[in-house]
Order: structure tokens, then sequence, then C-alpha cells
């Protein structure tokens, strides 16, 4: 038997909701947190902060070192190409003047002068000594001694006199500041020290060997006269600059640059407290054959009369 359409056994109830019933908010409680606190969010807890400080801490810790030595290397490379710098002016020097290394002695106008700074520069115009003098006038007099040295005309720009980590120029002018920071060998047509001097690149023996260049730290104001060691009783003079950790570089008369690492604790004092611009600091204790890093700059400084260290 069919059903009826309008049979009181076939109607089904039908419930009509509301638009409003629809749109209307939930009434569900949120959840309760089973430990009895509140679900609504909080901010950090003084433990939380204090994690997240050590944390920060911790990767400091990490990170200085290393970003210390990455700006030890970064100057360290800037000092070698500042030696190869000078390196290449010399060498172009010495084609203009049948192969003649750059002298300590210079024309200037017609007038011979003394190179006083680091041996192949004029120095400064003026004495850079007592208090009172800004940087921008100390600076001035050493450009003007720098333009009246041998190396002018090659292309060798004042900032190539300078190593970018030279502590000397944080000094007080006239209290240890000095902006130059390399020396000339003075075996290398100097001012003969220890005795006679190579006059020309083609009378040195072994060139590869041979210092040209040293980075040093005068705490007089510039590097005063080229750099020497005592020969004849060996022993240390002149000081080294260690700008770059416990490491200074060296130009050698064959063209390339270096640099060493010192490992006598005396040797990097000295040179430590030429660079806070402490002065007396040379002749210090330690040059002799039992010191291998005296051994090692015994072998670079190369001057006619070198023999091994006995």
């Amino acid at each position: 038997m069919g059903w009826l359409p309008h049979s009181g056994l076939a109607t089904a109830a039908i419930s009509v909701v509301s638009p409003h019933q629809v749109n209307a908010p939930s009434t569900i409680p949120p959840l309760a947190d089973p430990s009895g606190r509140s679900a609504q969010p909080t901010g950090f807890t003084l433990i939380e902060l204090l994690v997240v400080i050590a944390i920060i801490a911790i990767l400091a810790g990490l990170l200085l070192p290393a970003l210390s030595r990455a700006k030890l290397k970064a100057t360290g490379a800037a000092c070698l190409n500042n030696q190869k710098q000078h390196l290449m002016a010399s060498a172009m020097y010495a084609d203009d003047n049948q192969d003649a290394i750059i002298p300590s002695a210079y024309s200037v106008n017609g007038v011979l002068l003394g190179m006083a700074g680091g041996g192949y520069w004029l120095g400064p115009t003026q004495p850079i000594v007592g208090i009172g003098i800004s940087e921008a006038l100390a600076l001035k007099w050493v450009t003007e001694g720098i333009q009246q040295g041998p190396l002018a005309k090659y292309g060798l720009v004042i900032g190539s006199y300078h190593c970018p980590g030279d502590t000397r120029r944080r000094n007080p002018v006239g209290r240890g500041w000095a902006y130059d920071s390399y020396s000339k060998s003075d075996p290398m047509n100097g001012g003969g020290w220890n005795g006679p001097v190579f006059k020309k690149f083609t009378e040195v023996p072994q060139p590869a060997n041979t210092f040209m260049f040293i980075e040093e730290a005068d705490s007089r104001g510039y590097n005063i006269g080229p750099w020497v060691l005592e020969t004849k009783t060996p022993g240390w003079i002149d000081v080294f600059a260690i700008f770059h950790g416990n490491l200074s570089t060296f130009g050698y008369a064959d063209g390339h640059a270096a640099g060493h690492k010192w490992r006598d604790p005396l040797t990097i004092e000295a040179a430590r407290k030429a660079g806070k611009g402490i002065d007396n600091v040379i002749f210090w204790k330690g040059g002799d054959k039992n010191n291998p890093d005296f051994v090692w700059v015994w072998d670079g400084y190369r001057h006619p009369n070198w023999q091994p260290l006995q």
C-alpha cells in the first residue's frame, strides 16, 4: 500500500531554523586547564627570559672571538698588500735608476737629504713632539715628507704607508702616535749600521731570503731610520710591529711578501710596548742562537758580509 501524501502517518516534523540562530555565537565553554590555571595566553616568565639571555650570551661568546680573528686576518691581508705595493714601486725605481735600490739619502730639489722616515722617505717636515698638535696637522707633515721620498712618483699612495691594524694612530699625537708602519732593512742601501750594504738588486745573492721592508712600530712619532739588527755582537736592536695577532709582515728583495708569527715572549712584549707608545724597548734580551725567532730574522737580514749564525 503506498504512502498517502497528506496522511498523518507519513507526515515528518520539519524544524525551521532562523537566520539569527545560524550566526549566533557558540555558547560552548572553553576547555578547562587540568592544572587549574587560566588558558588565556601570558607573557614570558622571568626564568624563560633568563634562559634566552643566557643563550644569547653563549652565542656572543662563540661569535666574538671568531669576528676578532677575522678582523686580524683582514688587516694582515691589507698589510701584505701594502708591502707588495712598496716592492712594486721599488722595482720601478730600480728600472729607472740602473738597478739601484732606493737610497737612504736622496736628492730633493738639488739638495741631498737623509731619508729618516723608515730609511726611505724624508720623515715629517716638522717634529711631532710635545702635546697640542692635532692629528690633521701631524698627518699633513707626514704626507709632505712622504711626497719628497724616492717612491713618491711611482704610484705609492699615502695610505700604502699605513697598516690599517697599526694601533699607534690611536695614541695621543706627540705621545706614541705614528702613521707609517714600515721600514727598509738597513743592508738594502741603508746607512750601513753593520758595515757594507747592497747598492743594487743584482748584488743580492738570495733575494727570496732577503728582507727589503719590515713592519715596525717605533714609539717616537714615526719609524726613524732603517730597521737594524746587531750583527757584530749578535742581538736585537729595533722592534717589530705585531698588529695581526703575534704576526709581522715582511717584504723580500725578490718582490714577494709574507708574514711571520713570533714565538719568543720577550719579542712579543717589546713589540706590544712599542705599539702602545712606550719608549726604550730596543736592545731587548734574547737575541742569540738559542732563540728560534732571532735565528729566523738573522737568516733574512742578509748583507754583503752575512754568515750563518754561530
